[in-house]
């Protein structure tokens, strides 16, 4: 099976034993918001009051802690490239300007075959869809209205 190795499985085992799947408290929502801008700094304020307002119910996180668990099929370089390569729809990629996303030279250079449709947005992180929805909402209107 493509991805999987006894490395992965072991590594996913192993967390299977050690991980609580108790979900931790927080004081409250504004809590949880400064919580998660210690761990990222790079979160916008605004970014970490969304999360935080749909991550919680009864000031208790809503994901499963075994999400930070290591996969058993985690997805490889050479799965990723060989979807990319029959990949036959446009690509809109929109990166928040400080986001993840690779910038658009590596982007096209690892995947050449992709008709890539790139925009970067200013003052906006990883989570572009909440720190500037507006943008985000028009780049993918401009896209269905192009198709």
């Amino acid at each position: 099976m493509p991805g999987w190795n006894r490395l992965s499985a072991g590594l996913h085992l192993d967390d299977l034993r050690k991980f609580s799947r108790e979900r931790r408290r927080v004081d409250s929502v504004d809590d949880a918001v400064r919580r998660m801008r210690l761990h990222n700094a790079a979160l916008s304020p605004r970014a970490a009051r969304l999360l935080a307002e749909g991550g919680l119910q009864d000031l208790v996180w809503k994901w499963d802690p075994l999400l930070r668990a290591h996969s058993p099929l985690p997805v490889t370089e050479d799965a990723v490239r060989f979807v990319a390569a029959n990949a036959t729809a446009p690509v809109l990629a929109i990166k928040g300007e400080s986001g993840f996303l690779q910038d658009e030279p590596d982007l096209r250079a690892r995947f050449p075959g992709l008709r890539i449709d790139y925009h970067s947005v200013p003052c906006a992180g990883h989570h572009v869809h909440l720190d500037a929805p507006e943008a985000v909402a028009r780049l993918i209107e401009g896209a269905w209205a192009a198709a």
